[in-house]
């Protein structure tokens, strides 16, 4: 065999696993400093059942939430999507994000369910109490 049909044997193997990998994280995606128009866009796109997460490398209680967002990203995956969106702690790229949604502390979580918000938290949280409000609020 020539070293072309290894060559596209090799780029059908590449894109059949890029595209496992894409679906397998669609569920689950991270803005790093977006605009508010961005946010809402990935929020419209993202489908029925949707948790938002503002956060910041630099926020204690944001570094608390992470294992308890990852577990339940697991244990959700095929039923929500988590949209995680990391701030710098810098005010220029907060403050918009702050007024366009409506809060002052981090780590703050939006619960959208068919793009409309239809509740909201703020703070740590056990991971019992992230998947009660989940299953009231998204029904999941």
């Amino acid at each position: 065999m020539s070293n072309k049909y290894f060559a596209v044997l090799r780029l059908a193997t590449v894109l059949v696993a890029a595209s496992f990998i894409s679906q397998a994280q669609a569920k689950f995606q991270q803005l790093h400093n977006p605009t508010p128009q961005k946010v809402r866009e990935v929020i419209a796109q993202s489908g029925p059942a949707v948790l938002l997460e503002f956060c910041g490398d630099w926020c204690p209680a944001c570094q608390r939430m992470a294992p308890i967002v990852g577990q339940l990203n697991g244990e959700l995956d095929d039923q929500i999507v988590i949209i995680q969106v990391k701030l710098d702690n810098s005010g220029a790229i907060k403050q918009p994000l702050k007024n366009a949604f409506g809060f002052s502390m981090f780590p703050r979580f939006f619960y959208f369910k068919d793009g409309k918000q239809v509740g909201s938290q703020h703070g740590s949280a056990s991971k019992a109490d992230m998947r009660s409000k989940i299953k009231s609020y998204l029904g999941v």
